[in-house]
């Protein structure tokens, strides 16, 4: 998948203080971007 934007439905897993996403649906969300307007943020 060449996703610039997913989506993961899942559920957490603990174990300990071990914690792992068990994803179950991933959704390419990436179409949203299309219209999104992003500047330069060079902090120097």
């Amino acid at each position: 998948m060449g996703s610039r934007l997913l989506k993961v439905d899942g559920r957490w897993e603990a174990v300990g203080e071990v914690r792992h996403l068990i994803a179950g649906r991933l959704t390419d969300l990436t179409p949203l971007l299309d219209g999104m307007v992003v500047r330069s943020r060079d902090f120097h």
